[in-house]
């Protein structure tokens, strides 16, 4: 009976998958163009999770409700602890972190500043320029995000009211249980017991750290990092990119 009712929990967050996006794309046009949708979607799923972990039906709320009113709120809740940092930025540091990840691989050993340079094909007075403008971009803050239920709510309606499932949500929603196994099976093995552990055993943060003998901020960190798989993987299935 239990296995069932767990069985049910899952179904309702995979069914509510596609309300996580479509919240995210709706928040997403009123910020600037350096946030990345991605980044939402993540937030906006953990909400989702917790949203079904913690949904009461004797509250009289739909649980679509309920999890619209989370998700938003868990997305401009990570927005307020976040800043905007320009795409170009986002992307020279994503490529820094790449060569010097490859690099240590490679040297087995941490690496300079010139060896990260040369990794990246630059000199190292470009790269010295390059990470010179990274450090001191302009980063806008966060304060204009509220976060509140009143707000949350009125976006919730929003989106219900004008986000109407197109063919392809429709097929997502039909096929979502087998789309959703494949992704996972396709995510590194470590990624996919902690997304299992938390989704399926409903262990929390402290339990799933005690089973890798880390700290609850660090099993957070792997949460998130699960999280943030799982989600790329939909998209990509969703977008047709998805190399099962």
């Amino acid at each position: 009976m239990k296995k069932n009712g767990k069985k049910r929990q899952n179904d309702r967050v995979l069914a509510n998958f596609s309300l996580v996006r479509r919240i995210a794309y709706h928040i997403l046009v009123d910020l600037p163009s350096s946030v990345i949708v991605d980044d939402l979607i993540q937030s906006g799923m953990i909400g989702l999770l917790e949203a079904d972990k913690k949904y009461d039906p004797n509250l009289g709320s739909s649980f679509e409700t309920y999890a619209g009113i989370r998700i938003c709120g868990e997305i401009l809740d990570g927005l307020r602890k976040s800043d905007w940092v320009p795409r170009s930025v986002i992307r020279l540091l994503r490529e820094e972190s790449r060569a010097r990840k490859h690099a240590e691989g490679e040297k087995l050993r941490p690496v300079t500043g010139p060896e990260v340079a040369k990794e990246m094909g630059i000199s190292l007075n470009e790269y010295q320029k390059k990470m010179g403008y990274a450090t001191h971009a302009h980063v806008q803050s966060f304060d204009a995000v509220s976060k509140n239920n009143d707000e949350c709510s009125g976006i919730y309606d929003r989106v219900k009211n004008t986000s109407a499932l197109s063919p392809l949500e429709i097929l997502e929603h039909n096929q979502l249980a087998d789309i959703a196994n494949i992704v996972l099976e396709k995510m590194r093995a470590k990624d996919r017991f902690v997304f299992k552990v938390y989704c399926d055993e409903e262990l929390v943060l402290r339990e799933i750290g005690n089973l890798f003998s880390v700290s609850e901020s660090r099993a957070c960190q792997m949460l998130g990092v699960a999280i943030k798989e799982f989600c790329a993987g939909m998209d990509l299935y969703i977008t047709g990119e998805f190399n099962a």
